[in-house]
């Protein structure tokens, strides 16, 4: 087993985890859209952009890129998350808590196995958060490198038209 193995093994564990978590805590509120996928795919779609990447090569690189994000935002980017929310009229009253990064929440929520949270403080450790950044960059810039280019519009055939730009009698016959 690699190195790649056990970071996505342990990015994994986090992702599931705080599944569980919001499930455990959101089990009242009805679901209106958004989540963790929505988070996901603005934070992806906000460094990848939106080029199409067609080639097995482009998804190859692709995954290396989403190993690298998952890692960065998993331990190195914090979020407040809202707590309470009230309206007084026109005015809404939002109360957000201490940022923290999903990695800090899933400690402290301590819904991971002692053996996981381990595992997870020991990558934690490893990493350094500005080559994690510079790696990001990196392999960023070699999939931008691969984005499909659009094909060239191909010449489309003159239709025949007659004085005015009317079409001639026997295109409308051809037409029918």
């Amino acid at each position: 087993m690699g190195e790649d193995d056990d970071t996505d093994r342990a990015c994994g564990h986090v992702k599931a985890a705080l599944d569980r978590r919001a499930g455990d805590v959101d089990r009242c509120a009805p679901a209106v859209g958004g989540g963790v996928e929505e988070l996901d795919h603005a934070i992806v779609r906000h460094l990848v952009g939106y080029d199409r990447y067609a080639s097995q090569a482009a998804y190859v690189q692709l995954a290396r890129v989403y190993r690298l994000l998952r890692l960065h935002t998993n331990f190195f980017q914090p979020v407040q998350r809202l707590v309470h929310k009230t309206r007084h009229g026109a005015r809404v009253h939002r109360i957000h808590d201490r940022a923290q990064t999903p990695f800090q929440r899933l400690c402290a929520a301590g819904v991971l196995a002692p053996t996981t949270r381990e595992e997870l403080e020991a990558l934690y450790r490893s990493l350094n958060p500005l080559r994690l950044r510079r790696q990001i960059d990196a392999e960023l810039a070699a999939l931008w490198r691969l984005a499909a280019r659009e094909p060239a519009p191909r010449p489309q055939a003159p239709v025949p038209s007659g004085p005015a730009g009317n079409r001639t009698p026997e295109a409308r016959a051809s037409a029918r």
